[in-house]
């Protein structure tokens, strides 16, 4: 599969669009059985993979990794492979796709990061940019790493509140 997706990033008439996007190229597959991403900032729990795998449309491919994301869902993790190829018909049922009636411009949705990522056809597949989500995910985590911030959208990011001991720890008191 690594050979294919290769041939297919660097082929001559559309490899300057798809090499300005770099490691942030993602494309959307209703072949693929499972999400792979080459973005570990984009899974929240990375393990090694013992034996999942995934059909995608270079074919059947294992990664090193593999993980769960708030955004995708059960993915495998490959950071060299220099793209990720998500599943359409899993993100369908997690009713975060949007087209516009031409079917020429696809949406990923994330609606907590108040993010869509767009795909539009490039030689026959859905290519887009994933940049947008990992910068809406590094803000996140910028401002729930503060203290200010304790919750993102309507969600609760904190699985327990802070003891009062370590947020004073935080916290440099001056008297006057």
């Amino acid at each position: 599969m690594r050979k294919k997706l290769y041939n297919f990033q660097t082929r001559k008439a559309s490899s300057k669009l798809l090499s300005d996007m770099g490691k942030f190229l993602i494309l959307l597959d209703n072949c693929c059985s499972c999400q792979v991403v080459n973005l570990a900032c984009l899974v929240d729990e990375v393990i090694l993979n013992d034996s999942a795998s995934a059909n995608t449309l270079g074919g059947r491919y294992t990664a090193p990794h593999k993980g769960t994301s708030d955004y995708f869902g059960n993915c495998l993790v490959d950071q060299d492979l220099g793209l990720s190829v998500i599943s359409y018909h899993q993100m369908k049922l997690r009713n975060q796709i949007k087209r516009d009636d031409a079917d020429e411009n696809y949406f990923l949705v994330f609606p907590t990061l108040n993010v869509e990522l767009h795909f539009t056809w490039i030689e026959g597949v859905l290519a887009g940019s994933s940049l947008p989500l990992v910068r809406a995910i590094e803000s996140v985590e910028d401002h729930t790493n503060g203290i200010s911030m304790p919750t993102v959208s309507q969600h609760w990011t904190q699985i327990e509140a802070d003891l009062p001991t370590k947020v004073l720890n935080q916290m440099k008191i001056v008297r006057k």
